[in-house]
């Protein structure tokens, strides 16, 4: 018995630990959804299926070509994160041209007469957060990990 309750008292633990960092992180990020799992193969080899990823908000003009950003697509729905490969600026306002790194041409190839300039600022949900290393810009990434919320969803 005495076992079942520290047993269960680690679990709460370990889920006020689990929410306690995710508000920290969230607060930090300045976005609601700060993990965004990748899925697919458009930007193999730099981010892979089941790779998790830190995004955090920045401003219009702190998103530079060869940043990987996570938007929303006008249609579907769905998160993308894809490489910014060129940037359009319409009456003040940012649209970024992107690209999977694994992709033969960049998205907005087929856009919508909203999309034609690129995707919007107003869609970004955030960059990818990345490091420099050697010379190299490289997005912190946790394989395999993604996989197991895949799995849940």
């Amino acid at each position: 018995m005495r076992e079942e309750v520290k047993t269960i008292a680690s679990l709460i633990a370990a889920m006020i630990l689990a929410l306690s960092l995710k508000y920290i992180i969230t607060s930090m990020a300045g976005v609601q959804q700060p993990l965004v799992v990748v899925e697919g193969k458009s930007m193999i080899p730099t981010l892979w299926s089941g790779d998790l990823v830190l995004i955090h908000r920045v401003a219009g003009d702190n998103i530079h070509i060869g940043d990987i950003i996570v938007y929303r697509a006008l249609l579907s729905g769905h998160y993308v994160i894809h490489r910014v490969v060129d940037i359009n600026i319409v009456f003040g306002k940012y649209y970024y041209v992107t690209k999977g790194d694994f992709n033969a041409f960049p998205d907005n190839i087929t856009a919508t007469l909203q999309e034609r300039y690129g995707i919007s600022y107003d869609n970004v949900e955030g960059k990818v957060v990345s490091i420099d290393l050697w010379g190299h810009r490289l997005p912190l990434r946790i394989p395999y990990i993604g996989y197991i919320i895949l799995m849940f969803q």
